[in-house]
């Protein structure tokens, strides 16, 4: 932590000195430059008059004529200068470096403030389009929200309506219930490449460049059709920074932060001391991000550093990543676009399942049991992985669109329990896209395959193949009507099994009975989504799509211990098929100071043959398995298994948007989810088996944040409701059963807040707390969260230099 020290220390004086110079450049000296432009309206260029022009932390300021022009004499050194005007958002520049006596010519663009809803999107369609229009429902996180909470992605998206986070499995409306490190019904996208992680299926979080992060994209419904089986029930694309026009970027962020003991003192009986007293676990990091033009080549840099001792006995965890984005655009040939990415991290962390006893806290007399909080058999995890990610994409003189995106992702993960594997990916995708611009409308077809290759110690050397085509069109009628329809072929090979696909329709034209069906080693699958602009700025919409996923290498052959459970291989696994239905209405709305999206959809997913990791019993494990490992050393058996056909229905009502109170901006997202997950194979002799396992059927999320005086402030408050149904068998577990039958059935509600101040536009101090009520909670079972914790954060950014 002395390195993080230091550059704290750094940051600080830097922010100082920078402010010592600036004075003593201008105040004292007495030595000034003009700077002078146009101002003009983005829409359409026209100059625009009596926009303020002023110079932060001074009393200098002006007002555009009739002409849109000023001009300013100001102080040499370092300024930053604002443009605003009713209505529009703010602009804000830094000018560095301003020599005695100089000249500078700074034009400006003003943008309405009804147009900062206008996000562009691209994930929902192969096409860029306006949120709006979109045919599913989706949110949209900007990089900021993420970085100014001091948080990784996980955290982060599992405060966006209708999405949760169980463990490290991300859900979305219910696709996916708790399978911890493997296969999840969301496709993770870093700029339209798929970063699902070779050796189980699942999101390596960690590894996401969080700190050059543009915004994330959530598609909410099937994508399979466009993106491919992973996309069962959801799309998360992850789009990051590129480097501006003459507008170099560099950022610095420090953060160091401890956590606060929990209610209950027995829970921290592990904590180290001095002189008698507690000393708290603390966690910290550094990143820096870079970005610029040089020539022809943009260049964007992130590299991170993270340890965290953790709050908890054997949870300590390290992190280091660095990731790197080139674009390579000739001067000479514009049309043609070269680049890619390039992300390596090594993480090192303690890894277990559950704690041998939380529960002292609900006890009358509490036992000061010395077992509270610490793992049950954790193993010591060592993680390398490292993918990268070409692409070319070229323009012909019709204006079509040709891209190959290519990637190779490796991970090298080794552990204390001997669970070790070397695993690598190989993914490569054609799309050609076309617009009729006499019919309005959008072509998109393309090619992608993959293949993947596992040496593991635990189930073998395996592999799986993967190939699909797929065509999506896209018209437009009256340009406020549009449709989109999309078909794809999927094929699928695990190991030495291909797929053999029931042909539902021919067969029944056919009428061929299930004993004789016609099958094919392709599956086709569908989608129709619908757009109608009802009015200015009110869009309905309503999709219908299919989805299908074949069984993950590590779903059908994973033999292995962890933290006291054995999961077994299944090699009876079926593929999972799924559709999804969505009727919905966004509303933007703009009064006074104010503008935002309303939304509100209603959802219904039907799974046949659905894919789920479940406890089984002692019984029902295989010889050949028991003749392995002592089952004694165990009190949990899983298996993947197709447990059900399932329903999962549910309303999601959402709101974004930005505005003033009193003359302060405020911006806001704020949703409500409510589902029904349903099993349709229930047992009628048991009730409880009527729900999914490891479902909420209530949550509610809402951040705000408001910038006032250089004082930035915000809240972020969470509800996850309780858990409908956890798995019998490892409900039945003493620790976990307590703590489920103590802690009550209404959820939790989770508050965080942050504070800052920015200094001279360019540096920014800001204290986040997290947890501010010191709540217990549980966002799947067996692992407590974390407890209340403050962090100090420290960014700094440099950029435009003029002189």
């Amino acid at each position: 932590m002395r390195f993080i020290c230091l550059l704290v220390f750094f940051c600080l004086s830097h922010a100082i000195s920078a402010q010592t110079d600036s004075t003593s450049n201008g105040s004292a000296t007495g030595s000034t430059v003009i700077v002078k432009g146009l101002v003009t309206d983005e829409k359409n260029n026209a100059p625009m008059i009596g926009v303020n022009v002023t110079v932060r932390g001074t009393t200098i300021g002006t007002t555009t004529d009739g002409n849109g022009n000023y001009e300013l004499t100001v102080p040499t050194g370092e300024i930053h200068l604002k443009f605003s005007y009713l209505g529009y958002q703010d602009r804000g520049m830094d000018l560095l470096a301003l020599k005695n006596g100089s000249v500078h010519t700074i034009n400006a663009k003003m943008t309405e403030l009804a147009k900062e809803l206008d996000i562009v999107v691209v994930s929902g369609s192969k096409t860029e389009k306006k949120l709006g229009e979109q045919t599913q429902s989706m949110e949209v996180l900007k990089g900021e929200n993420i970085t100014n909470s001091a948080q990784g992605i996980a955290e982060a998206v599992n405060k966006v309506p209708g999405v949760n986070m169980v463990g490290k499995t991300i859900s979305i409306r219910g696709g996916s219930g708790f399978s911890d490190i493997t296969s999840n019904r969301t496709l993770v996208l870093l700029d339209d490449i798929p970063m699902v992680s070779p050796e189980n299926g699942s999101v390596r979080w960690e590894t996401m460049p969080t700190e050059a992060i543009e915004q994330l994209e959530i598609v909410k419904g099937s994508a399979t059709v466009t993106n491919g089986a992973q996309a069962l029930n959801a799309l998360m694309n992850v789009r990051t920074l590129n480097a501006q026009k003459d507008e170099p970027f560099n950022k610095i962020y420090v953060n160091y932060g401890a956590y606060m003991p929990f209610q209950d003192p027995s829970w921290t009986w592990f904590w180290n001391r001095s002189g008698g007293m507690k000393i708290s676990p603390m966690y910290g990091g550094v990143a820096y991000v870079h970005a610029r033009k040089y020539g022809d080549v943009d260049v964007m840099y992130n590299g991170a550093y993270q340890q965290n001792q953790g709050y908890t006995q054997l949870n300590r965890n390290q992190n280091v990543r660095s990731f790197i984005k080139l674009r390579y655009i000739p001067h000479a040939k514009p049309n043609l676009n070269i680049g890619g990415n390039m992300n390596v991290s090594y993480q090192k962390y303690d890894d277990f399942f559950r704690y041998r006893n939380y529960n002292d806290t609900f006890q009358p007399n509490p036992t000061r049991d010395s077992l509270i909080l610490v793992p049950y058999q954790p193993t010591l995890q060592k993680v390398l992985a490292f993918n990268i990610n070409p692409y070319v994409t070229y323009y012909d003189k019709k204006e079509n669109r040709h891209s190959i995106k290519a990637s190779y992702y490796v991970v090298l993960s080794d552990n204390t329990s001997g669970d070790s594997s070397l695993s690598h990916k190989a993914y490569l995708e054609y799309l050609f896209t076309r617009k009729f611009k006499k019919a309005d409308a959008d072509l998109a077809a393309g090619i992608r395959t993959s293949y993947k290759r596992i040496f593991s110690h635990t189930f073998g050397n395996k592999n799986s193949e993967y190939a699909a085509a797929y065509i999506q069109i896209e018209k437009r009628f009256d340009k406020r009507f549009n449709i989109k329809i999309g078909m794809s072929a999927e094929y699928n090979k695990l190991d030495t099994v291909a797929a053999k696909n029931d042909l539902n329709f021919v067969n029944a034209l056919a009428v061929k009975d299930s004993t004789n069906c016609i099958t094919a080693p392709v599956k086709p699958i569908f989608n129709l989504g619908l757009n109608y602009q009802l009015g200015k700025g009110t869009f309905l919409r309503a999709s219908f799509a299919q989805g299908y996923r074949f069984p993950d290498i590590a779903e059908q052959f994973v033999l292995t211990p962890r933290s006291g459970a054995l999961t077994i291989p299944n090699g009876n696994l079926k593929p999972e098929s799924s559709w999804n239905a969505e009727v919905g209405i966004k509303q933007g709305v703009k009064f006074s100071r104010w503008v935002f999206y309303g939304d509100i959809a209603a959802y219904l997913s039907r799974y046949t043959n659905l894919i789920e990791f479940t406890a089984i019993r002692r019984s029902q494990i295989p010889a050949s398995i028991s003749s392995i490992y002592n089952l004694n050393n165990f009190t949990i058996y899983e298996q993947a298994q197709n447990i059900t056909n399932a329903q999962i229905w549910g309303i999601e009502v959402s709101a974004i948007g930005t505005g003033k109170i009193f003359g302060v901006p405020l911006n806001f997202l704020v949703g409500y989810n409510y589902m029904n997950p349903r099993n349709l194979n229930f047992d009628p002799k048991d009730p409880s088996s009527r729900y999914l396992n490891y479902r909420m059927a209530h949550s509610a999320k809402a951040d705000a944040q408001t910038t006032y005086k250089n004082f930035i402030v915000g809240v972020t408050c969470v509800y996850i409701g309780h858990m409908e149904k956890i798995d019998k068998l490892i409900g039945a577990l003493t620790s976990i059963k307590d703590w489920y039958s103590n802690h009550g059935t209404n959820g939790d509600v989770i508050l965080d807040a942050r504070l800052g101040y920015t200094f001279k536009h360019n540096f920014t101090a800001t204290v986040i707390a997290k947890n501010i009520t010191d709540r217990a909670y549980v966002l799947r079972p067996g692992f407590i969260e974390a407890p209340a914790s403050i962090t100090l954060q420290l960014t700094y950014k440099w950029s435009k230099v003029i002189g």
